[in-house]
């Protein structure tokens, strides 16, 4: 195998690998692509299936994938865990998040995000799985 082939396959390799990342992430959390498509100011959820099949996303998408799974790009790209997690309030909320939410929503949603910024790991995958339904069910009320 020429090196250019080798190269060619490592490459492909490491772009599926950053897929699966970001599905993994987006099934810990319990998101459809459609849900992380919205929190990431996406309008479809194509991208997001063209993600996870291998395509990589320009930087800003990037962030906002890290801040919305609690992770840091490093780990998105390369599945090593050095740097510091991405959090929201580095990263701007996208506007699809807060809109049509009624000002109780929006201030809920907020704090919830606040406590997951202060929780440990533990707590903190346990407070996006809930904050995911709680999402959902304000998204779909029955």
């Amino acid at each position: 195998m020429s090196s250019k082939k080798v190269a060619e396959t490592y490459i492909k390799l490491d772009r599926l690998a950053i897929g699966a990342r970001l599905r993994t992430e987006r099934q810990r959390l319990g998101l459809t692509q459609g849900e992380v498509a919205r929190h990431v100011g996406l309008k479809s959820k194509s991208a997001i299936k063209n993600y996870e099949k291998g395509q990589v996303p320009g930087p800003e998408i990037l962030t906002r994938l890290a801040g919305l799974f609690g992770r840091c790009i490093d780990w998105l790209l390369t599945g090593r865990d050095s740097c510091k997690p991405v959090t929201s309030s580095s990263v701007q909320e996208p506007p699809a998040l807060y809109a049509g939410r009624s000002r109780t929503d929006r201030k809920i949603l907020k704090e919830v995000n606040d406590l997951l910024q202060q929780a440990d790991q533990t707590v903190n995958a346990h407070l996006r799985r809930q904050v995911a339904l709680l999402k959902r069910a304000i998204k779909n009320p029955k």
